[in-house]
């Protein structure tokens, strides 16, 4: 049997591994500058000792002049191949063809590559107080398999991550040694943690944060002294604190207690983390323009720590040709448990659109929770007082043509809203990868009007997936959201509370809210008026192909469809119009700009422009 260290093959294997395969640099003397043939025949090691031979050849050219010095070097490239296939029992002979000058010669290597090496077992050596697992989860590598390099670097690095998160060492060595017995063509392979004393965490301390509460700030890092120590929870505990979004940088760093033992014989260390705080205040501006509802401003206001707890203060106030609104909220985290918030807010806002006229004044209390990372559940109450003014038209009598009307209702609405939210993109304004995914529901009921009682109800999905090794690192986006209102006629729901489908942010190409049912009706001066009626239902779906074609710059291609159905239940796909269109991203730290330009691909006469142009913050979903 042979003892061996593998650690200098394996980094001269991952070196070589590194190399382009395709440089676009000439090999050493031509293409095919040589030949291999392998005893037993074997096509899948062929084409990996070619991909090496070539990739090495293509990325150091300067051994060309040399035929000599290019075929030891390639027989070492040959051998590094097959020991890390899981070959030690080879022999590689070589010659040249008969063709002439030696520098045009083809080297024909014949290698006889003898049996693969199989693991024998894995034992594992490890200090007393820290278990060893009972198998790895890494199954690459387990008792019968061929001993390949990369499935024995794979089980190396998983091992690491679970000897850090299941022991509480400060800085593990963990290293492995390879027996190989050439009579029996196996391996055994030993894991070695060297001995070392665990720790416990001492004093956490928090330095730089003049305007957070510590008491905050420990419940958000959830390590307490005498906790084991584990760089993990280091870890966890920043990211949870870069997620407040109070603070722009986080860092850690360790202090030993030199020669400081706890009562079970533990070392001792002091954690530190090091903050820098955002702002406590910020004001916003935003620009937009959209065909639907024009030029917009938005104007913004925040305190987001408003008593040194994380707690926000927010105003914001808005105003286009369709929309006008002002609001304010305090969100307070941590309500009555540290993964649950309370946010309160209210709301002033007219809407003047071709379906309706409204103003109304709403005030709302809701609680968030979060289950998990990307699952947070909702649950609250809203209290609406809305004007809705709606166009109505008379029966004809007498053979003269039906008068329209404004007709205004006054409602008092209660609803108690319940969602459920999955979501775990990295960049919910650039998202390039993942899932969000949502559902809710809301029982409304009018305090004054006892036949306006509802349900709505709503779900939505996106998926979103980047080919990043890809040309332009295409990114394909897709979304499908739909609807429903149940427990009342079309007549008993206020009109502002109907689903409307068209316009940017539901199916672009067409104006808002115009994909449904419509209602026309000729106006005083002779022309035809169209008013939206809306739906008790509806249904939306969306794609688009994202390309990156430069660090600030973007291309968008998408196509959006979608309908509202009189139905209580929506039909899916069924008259359902379709909108397409090209848009550019200027690509901002933050944000992406949009431009988006999309066509109705079933232009309506006198109903549907040529084109509709969106300008706005974010991508479209």
């Amino acid at each position: 049997m042979l003892s061996i260290s593998l650690r200098g093959w394996l980094c001269g294997w991952l070196i070589m591994m590194s190399i382009p395969a395709f440089a676009g640099v000439l090999p050493f003397v031509q293409e095919s500058s040589y030949r291999l043939t392998l005893t037993p025949s074997d096509k899948g090691l062929s084409e990996v000792i070619s991909l090496n031979l070539d990739g090495f050849a293509a990325a150091d050219s300067s051994a060309n002049t040399d035929v000599f010095n290019r075929i030891k070097t390639q027989k070492d490239i040959i051998a590094r191949s097959l020991r890390a296939e899981g070959y030690y029992s080879f022999s590689i002979d070589h010659q040249f063809d008969d063709r002439g000058d030696v520098k045009t010669q083809q080297v024909v290597y014949r290698i006889q590559q003898g049996q693969r090496y199989k693991v024998a077992a894995l034992h594992f050596q490890f200090p007393q107080q820290v278990a060893a697992p009972a198998a790895p989860a890494d199954t690459s590598l387990k008792v019968g398999s061929a001993l390949r390099a990369q499935d024995l670097l794979n089980q190396f690095r998983w091992l690491q991550t679970w000897v850090a998160e299941h022991s509480c060492l400060v800085d593990p060595q963990l290293d492995y040694q390879v027996t190989l017995n050439r009579e029996l063509a196996s391996a055994d392979i030993t894991y070695r943690l060297k001995e070392a004393t665990p720790a416990l965490v001492g004093h956490v301390e928090f330095v730089g944060a003049k305007n957070l509460s510590p008491d905050m700030l420990a419940r958000k890092v959830l390590i307490k002294p005498g906790d084991c120590f584990r760089r993990a929870k280091l870890d966890d505990a920043k990211l949870a604190l870069l997620q407040t979004q109070l603070l722009t940088r986080v860092d850690y760093r360790i202090q030993r207690r030199a020669g400081e033992l706890s009562a079970a014989g533990y070392k001792v260390v002091d954690v530190v983390f090091t903050l820098e705080e955002y702002p406590r205040r910020s004001m916003s501006v935003g620009l937009g323009y959209s065909t639907d509802y024009g030029p917009g401003v938005t104007l913004g206001w925040q305190n987001r720590n408003l008593f040194s707890g994380g707690e926000q203060l927010a105003f914001k106030a808005g105003v286009d040709e369709v929309n006008q609104y002002i609001s304010g909220s305090l969100g307070l985290p941590e309500f009555f448990a540290v993964r649950q918030s309370l946010t309160l807010s209210s709301e002033i806002r007219s809407q003047k659109t071709d379906a309706f006229n409204t103003s109304q004044l709403e005030a709302s209390a809701v609680i968030s929770r979060k289950i998990a990372a990307p699952l947070t559940a909702s649950y609250g109450v809203t209290l609406t007082a809305t004007e809705v003014e709606t166009l109505t038209t008379s029966a004809a009598v007498g053979g003269a043509e039906p008068v329209a009307s404004r007709q205004s209702e006054i409602y008092r609405l209660v609803g108690v809203p319940v969602t459920l939210n999955f979501d775990n993109r990295a960049n919910p304004l650039d998202a390039k990868r993942g899932w969000t995914m949502g559902g809710s529901v809301q029982p409304m009921f009018d305090l004054t009007k006892t036949d306006t009682r509802f349900f709505q109800w709503t779900v939505s999905a996106a998926h979103y997936q980047t080919a990043s090794r890809m040309k332009f690192k295409p990114t394909l986006a897709l979304r499908a959201a739909a609807g429903a209102i149940t427990g009342a006629g079309v007549d008993d729901i206020p009109a502002d509370q109907l689903f409307y489908v068209g316009g940017g942010g539901s199916v672009r190409g067409y104006p808002y809210q115009t994909l449904g049912a419509l209602q026309t009706t000729t106006s005083a001066s002779g022309g035809t008026d169209i008013t939206p009626l809306g739906g008790k239902s509806y249904g939306e779906l969306a794609a688009e192909l994202r390309l990156q074609l430069s660090e600030s710059w973007g291309l968008v291609v998408f196509t959006d469809g979608g309908y509202a159905y009189p139905d209580e239940l929506p039909k899916f796909g069924e008259d359902f119009y379709w909108g397409a269109g090209l848009g550019l991203r200027f690509i901002t730290s933050f944000a992406p700009i949009r431009f988006d330009v999309a066509v109705p691909l079933q232009q309506r006469d006198q109903i549907d422009d040529d084109f509709q142009l969106y300008i706005s913050i974010g991508q479209a979903f």
